[in-house]
């Protein structure tokens, strides 16, 4: 649970010295002479030799200080998670598990786009990767809902008692999203807030890289004078594979955004699939039945060539 590993991690960082201030908003960077030195706190001034940025996907304080452009809403998504307490035993039962064994899997719904559940040893997650604005009919509330009560997800969480909700907004946009030059005279920026996202297509990971990049981010502010630009910083990005992986992955935020993989693409394997395994007189081969599903809605060799893009791409 993040929650908690976060609330260690706090502990770690006071048992330095280090003064942790919780639920204070940071309402502007200070700047002198093109030279970040301190934040404003309301009505207060904080200055400190570096700022490190990470305030999340929702970069507002970069946007104002225009050292990020605004993000496109079709590049922005929500993920929804929840964490239910199930039990070992009936974990084991109702996912045919045994000890030290878990599993997970991803999920498509012209609903919310993409989820996934996964198992722990007492806990099952649950979760979606929401875009608002694929479907706006639906609030973001109620989409975790919808996976809760699918017959086969409530069957496997029966009697289950939610312990934990979270929701976190996602930059979707991948490599073309990420600041080219994260840091400047005193500052720097880590996590999501500098586009450090990946999203493979089956996973989506932000929380190692945050920690990964802030660790970076410390090794090259140690080795660069105040007042100075951390150009150390892009170098380590690099040398550790981070930038590399983005950029391998770069296609991946275009394929998603195409509506087709979660409506048009799902509902023709499945009717491809009932015809092959329905029990008729007379039954139909692979070709014909592929015909008759696809016929109206692409041509099966565009159908083909969509597919093929979307491997390369993933």
């Amino acid at each position: 649970f993040l929650s908690r590993f976060l609330k260690w991690l706090a502990l770690k960082v006071e048992e330095k010295n280090v003064i942790v201030a919780t639920n204070v908003r940071v309402d502007e960077i200070l700047f002198r002479d093109g030279v970040a030195y301190g934040v404003r706190i309301g009505e207060d001034k904080l200055e400190a030799e570096y700022i490190v940025i990470a305030e999340g996907a929702n970069t507002l304080l970069l946007e104002k200080h225009g050292l990020r452009a605004k993000t496109s809403p079709r590049d922005i998504a929500v993920g929804i998670k929840e964490v239910i307490r199930l039990g070992r035993e009936k974990i084991n039962e109702r996912f045919s598990l045994r000890d030290e064994e878990g599993l997970a899997q991803f999920l498509i719904s012209p609903v919310f786009g993409g989820g996934f559940i996964y198992t722990m040893k007492e806990y099952v997650s649950i979760g979606v990767i929401y875009k608002p604005l694929f479907n706006n009919q639906v609030e973001a509330r109620d989409v975790i809902e919808e996976l809760r009560i699918h017959p086969y997800i409530s069957k496997l969480l029966r009697d289950g008692i939610p312990i934990e909700y979270s929701a976190h907004i996602i930059r979707e946009s991948g490599y073309r999203d990420l600041m080219h030059k994260p840091y400047g005279r005193s500052y720097i920026v880590v996590g999501d807030a500098a586009g450090l996202i990946l999203n493979t297509g089956f996973t989506v990971r932000g929380v190692d890289l945050a920690i990964e990049s802030g660790r970076l981010a410390a090794e090259a502010i140690e080795k660069t004078p105040p007042g100075e630009e951390p150009t150390l910083y892009m170098k380590l990005l690099q040398e550790n594979g981070i930038t590399t992986t983005l950029k391998k992955f770069r296609k991946v935020s275009t394929i998603l955004s195409d509506q087709r993989i979660y409506r048009e693409y799902p509902e023709i394997i499945c009717q491809i699939f009932e015809k092959i395994y329905t029990v008729d007189e007379f039954p139909e081969t692979l070709n014909e039945s592929l015909k008759k599903v696809v016929g109206g809605k692409t041509s099966i060799i565009k159908l083909i060539f969509q597919l093929l893009n979307m491997v390369r791409g993933l």
